[in-house]
């Protein structure tokens, strides 16, 4: 009784065992990569959801102080009386105590600049070009606009907005405090790539 079969040659019997061996060998070592591969992926997700959360905190609370700081200051009377030849002496001193924010203004209705820490402040706003300005002026607290760049290739901004009201309760301006683009300021820098 033969046990092999007379048209395979030894070599050819040697390159089949070999197969018969490495292939299964090949993808088991596939498989552990590919599983290797998940695991690393949901544990990047993860890290990446915690810092999310942790950020999205940090933005939370920023925005809530924030808020704090602007209603305090709309309710000083020399910020709310719009007088450009009497500004509060806090607006010249906010951003040297508040290392957070990148300037402070004060902006009457109509759009013309009251006072401002910025050394080039945005001129005259004409509040009829720019709808946000209305709807900021008629909304309750703190508004914060789109990311920007006031000019091309210079720094990203926010600008956060409170009303300024009257003794009679109208509105008569605007708090406009620009932030050095805080969600990326406040991105960490462990991020897994």
């Amino acid at each position: 009784m033969r046990l092999s079969s007379p048209t395979l040659s030894i070599r050819a019997r040697i390159v089949l065992l070999a197969l018969a061996i490495l292939l299964p060998a090949i993808g088991m070592l596939a498989w552990l990569l590919a599983d290797y591969l998940r695991q690393a992926r949901e544990a990047a997700y993860a890290n990446v959801r915690i810092l999310a959360t942790a950020t999205a905190a940090d933005v939370e609370r920023f925005l809530r102080r924030s808020h704090g700081v602007l209603d305090r200051l709309a309710a000083r009377p020399l910020v709310a009386a719009l007088d450009p030849t009497r500004c509060d002496s806090l607006v010249a001193e906010f951003v040297a105590i508040n290392t957070d924010f990148a300037s402070l203004g004060i902006r009457g209705a109509a759009g013309h600049v009251v006072c401002s820490t910025a050394r080039d402040p945005i001129p005259d706003l004409r509040p009829e070009q720019l709808p946000w300005f209305r709807q900021r002026l008629q909304a309750d607290g703190l508004q914060a606009g789109d990311a920007m760049q006031r000019t091309p290739g210079g720094r990203w901004l926010v600008v956060m907005t409170h009303p300024l009201y009257a003794p009679s309760g109208t509105s008569v301006g605007l708090l406009e405090l620009p932030v050095d683009a805080p969600l990326l300021a406040l991105l960490r820098d462990d991020l897994p790539a």
